[in-house]
């Protein structure tokens, strides 16, 4: 029997380790790779869970401040009758001097406030309200124009289709296509539709009126630009000077406007429904809130969300 050796060149040993060599730092500069981009991705997963986190508690904590909101506009007063009553939060001086004309108040730590009382904005069910006029009319559009957005606006609301131009007949449709509702204004889509050839106009009625505004109006409740655009300066100033520093006496504000100003419209009291507007900044988080709501304490619950967006 015959055995054979053969015996491989030392060269050809090196090579091989060599080869082993580069395959194993290959395999480890992979799994270095693939571990790099699971940490990656962990790190990405943690980010993402703390944002939404984050938004999470921002939502929680507008939640609450509505609900704080509508506490505090159906209270009368506020007193601890617990044991342990400096355990409880009671509402801040600041809190409950929240004004009714829409200017921003810091309601606790990251959270800003503003509420605004809905007979503080012109009605926009009702474009017959002496104040629309007086506030188009300083807005210096002729009297012929003016006359003609009341007219088309208290068309598409009214039951009838008699026109607002003595003897003629409402139109099938508005010159923009959209036709006549024959109902009051559910949302500022007709107030759009009217004044819809004037963009700038337009923008400055969308902020000063309201769908669920009030025919009697409230003007310690009006936003600064709705009293500039309906008074002239000092009446203006000296409202919003007397009711910053809570020095307004809501009986006597009458005394303040011009004398040709029917005032059977204008009131001196809240009404039971507001716009609350909340901005909460939680971390990384932004939440904003718009609410329009009703408050009736006869009711359970005692208020109704009309606009919760």
């Amino acid at each position: 029997m015959t055995s054979v050796i053969v015996n491989r060149p030392r060269q050809a040993l090196g090579q091989e380790s060599g080869v082993a060599l580069l395959q194993v730092l290959l395999l480890g500069a992979v799994m270095s790779l693939i571990a790099i981009r699971f940490t990656e991705t962990a790190h990405n997963q943690v980010a993402i869970s703390g944002q939404i986190e984050d938004r999470v508690r921002a939502q929680l904590a507008a939640h609450s401040v509505r609900s704080e909101v509508i506490f505090l506009k159906l209270s009368s007063s506020i007193e601890a009758r617990q044991l342990d009553a400096a355990a409880l939060e009671l509402p801040s001086e600041g809190r409950l001097r929240v004004n009714g004309y829409g200017e921003s108040i810091v309601w606790r730590e990251g959270v800003e406030v503003s509420l605004q009382d809905l007979n503080g904005l012109l009605p926009q069910i009702f474009p017959g309200h002496p104040f629309w006029h007086r506030f188009l009319s300083r807005k210096s559009i002729e009297m012929e124009q003016i006359r003609k957005y009341i007219g088309v606006w208290e068309d598409i609301q009214d039951s009838d289709t008699d026109s607002w131009q003595i003897g003629g007949v409402e139109p099938v449709t508005l010159p923009t296509g959209e036709g006549y509702l024959n109902g009051y204004a559910q949302n500022d889509k007709v107030i759009r539709w009217v004044f819809q050839d004037r963009p700038d106009l337009l923008s400055e009625l969308l902020v000063v009126s309201d769908v669920h505004g009030k025919f009697d109006t409230n003007p310690a409740n009006y936003p600064n630009s709705l009293l500039n655009a309906l008074f002239d300066e000092d009446i203006a100033a000296n409202v919003i000077s007397q009711r910053e520093s809570s020095k307004l006496e809501r009986a006597k504000l009458n005394l303040l406007f011009p004398e040709e100003l029917n005032k059977n419209y204008v009131v001196n009291y809240n009404s039971n429904g507001f716009k609350l507007n909340i901005h909460v900044e939680h971390g990384a988080a932004r939440w904003h809130a718009l609410h329009t709501i009703i408050l009736n304490a006869g009711n359970n619950p005692p208020y109704k969300l009309i606009l919760n967006n």
